[in-house]
């Protein structure tokens, strides 16, 4: 850069594929697709007359390769091999775990240890050693305890070809056949025999599947698997495998193909330099929880409760603490972190209340992102959260009633599909009609009243919400309490019923989304509109008047919210009952003119 402030010459980049060999073994991490779309500049990247208004900012780090004498980047380990298996096991070992263990202070206080060792859970798969590989299923005694990992997997499409039933628990507790079992566990028994530990609980094999009694076996360690996954001295995650026969140890996408680029520095030289790709400070987090494992919805609660993770994805194995976020290839520099809520909210749990309350994000974004993980039953979204609550409410002590907290209730009502279209309501989990965990759908995603977490362990302001006051919730579990499957519940509300007729009102169907209605004549089309909660919604069932139970009006008094309901039934205390059926936005003196009355009701 001269002293007048201008570029005395730019870079110009070249990405191209190339096969292994002709890279003299050097290694990248980040796609090549968007090498390109950050790169793909003929202009100057930077232009100095310009600094201080840079619309594209780009870093990246670059190593030379072996012809210009430099030294190498450390290589990706093949986990194809045993050395490879290997390395990887002596850097989480040696580096990662001990590191962890004695040194990192927020991760040594999450977990439930008695002179340094947790409870052994219910039962674990005894792994034996490497040079002695006997397997069986181990029923801990009373009070046994031991260093275990856990393993968070997709179990697949299918149903799986091995797994503990009460036909053969018995004989699993004498010997399991090695060979029988998808790759992933095969994978995590030989991983955690390099380890050096002896125990590994998967759920296929550590709960008893066909248990028929009740509770049954799978209830009450369903209520124990976020303390599982806390006390583990590390969680083995399958990232990068979205079916239990793919196995941890994949081959590196990267050691395949690998990606290089030619840099020219137009006035300085004329000479081409060529360099490798290698993974930015942003790549890890991204890998963590982007791949196909992040999709499942007990992964979630597996991910934010295990406070060490050792992420087997396509491209690197990545370590994730409370205090350090790396990848092999630089173990012990940490990462900058961008992440989802719910990495977010994992990193917020693992420290302190304060750090929670401090969070950018929030509540309602979690459960957006919640509601898109995948589920064989839709009735366990509930369950596959109880560990996460809890741990929530260590923190703000408030009560949890099937996705609202107790301080938040009529914020967490004020929820909608947006742009959906849907599954048939049979697949909808048996909750209330007023949560969001019983949003279905096939496109869309659900919206929530923005709620940070800080704001979680504040009371709601009065002038917050505008006339609907929530006078009792009460809800009814299958299983557990927090742990269990909200069959039921009742919300008893003092607020404003109006009576509405959305075709008087100019609203149709939306042409592309099925649950929405709209009026395009509205000032703002786009912000007021109806989401209807379930669809194929049945012939006629739109016309006529609709019941509304007005949630709230926005700051400007100009718009209002409210719940479009169906009336059931009188109830027992004689309050009449409504279910929840959809969810409007309108202009508020719409709501003057429908002449609102104010009762007391019930919403189930």
């Amino acid at each position: 850069m001269s002293a007048g402030g201008k570029a005395l010459g730019w870079v110009r980049t070249y990405i191209t594929r190339a096969p292994v060999e002709e890279l003299l073994g050097s290694d990248i991490l980040r796609d090549a697709s968007l090498i390109r779309h950050e790169l793909g500049y003929d202009s100057p990247l930077f232009d100095s007359s310009m600094f201080g208004q840079v619309d594209h900012t780009i870093q990246w780090e670059i190593h030379a390769t072996q012809r210009d004498g430099a030294s190498m980047p450390p290589k990706i380990s093949d986990l194809t091999t045993e050395a490879g298996q290997q390395e990887i096991a002596e850097l989480v070992k040696h580096q990662w775990l001990e590191t962890c263990c004695t040194l990192h202070k927020r991760c040594g206080g999450l977990q439930d240890r008695h002179q340094g060792l947790p409870s052994l859970p219910t039962r674990v798969l005894d792994v034996g050693t490497l040079e002695q590989p006997h397997l069986r299923l181990h029923v801990a005694g009373v009070g046994e305890r031991e260093e275990y990992t856990c393993l968070s997997y997709c179990w697949g499409t299918g149903v799986l070809k091995f797994e503990t039933t009460t036909a053969t628990v018995d004989d699993l507790r004498k010997h399991i056949p090695f060979p029988a079992l998808p790759k992933t566990i095969q994978d995590a028994i030989v991983f955690t025999r390099r380890l050096q530990v002896r125990y590994l609980w998967v759920d296929a094999l550590c709960i008893i599947q066909n248990d028929n009694s009740n509770p049954s076996d799978w209830q009450v360690e369903a209520a124990r698997f976020g303390t599982y996954y806390q006390n583990a001295l590390c969680t083995l995650a399958a990232s990068g495998s979205g079916d239990s026969s793919e196995g941890l140890f994949l081959p590196s996408l990267d050691r395949m193909y690998p990606t290089y680029f030619c840099t020219r520095l137009h006035r300085n030289s004329k000479e081409s330099l060529y360099y490798t790709w290698t993974p930015g400070f942003h790549d890890a987090p991204w890998l963590a929880s982007s791949g196909p494992l992040s999709a499942r919805g007990w992964a979630v609660q597996e991910r934010i409760l295990s406070p060490r993770i050792v992420h087997f994805t396509r491209r690197c194995v990545i370590w994730e603490c409370a205090e350090l976020l790396a990848s092999e290839r630089s173990p012990g520099q940490e990462i900058i972190m961008f992440d989802d809520s719910i990495g977010e909210l994992r990193r917020a749990l693992l420290e302190s209340s304060t750090t929670l309350e401090r969070s950018q994000g929030g509540w309602g974004t979690f459960c957006g992102l919640y509601v898109q993980k995948g589920f064989t039953r839709l009735s366990d979204r509930l369950p596959a959260l109880s560990g996460v609550v809890q741990r929530i409410q260590s923190h703000n002590g408030l009560e949890f009633y099937a996705g609202l907290w107790e301080n938040h209730i009529i914020e967490g009502l004020d929820w909608y599909i947006h742009h959906q279209r849907g599954l048939p309501d049979s697949q909808a989990p048996i909750v209330p009609s007023w949560s969001w965990i019983k949003s279905t759908m096939l496109t869309g995603w659900l919206i929530c009243q923005p709620m940070s977490w800080g704001n979680l362990f504040k009371p709601r302001k009065d002038d917050e919400i505008i006339d609907l006051r929530i006078l009792s919730i009460s809800t009814r579990d299958y299983g557990h309490g927090v742990d269990g499957v909200t069959t039921s519940g009742v919300i008893t509300v003092a607020g404003e019923l109006g009576m509405l007729n959305l075709i008087e009102l100019g609203y149709e169907k939306h042409p592309t989304w099925d649950n929405q209605w709209h009026n395009e004549q509205s000032e703002d089309p786009h912000a007021k509109g109806v989401h209807w909660d379930r669809v194929p919604l049945e012939e006629g069932e739109v016309h006529g008047d609709h019941i509304c139970l007005r949630l709230r009006a926005d700051s400007s008094y100009w718009y209002a919210r409210a719940l479009i309901l169906r009336r059931e039934r009188t109830g027992e205390d004689g309050f009449t009952q409504y279910q929840r059926v959809g969810h409007i936005v309108f202009d508020q003196d719409i709501w003057d003119r429908c002449k609102p009355v104010r009762k007391v009701i019930q919403l189930i």
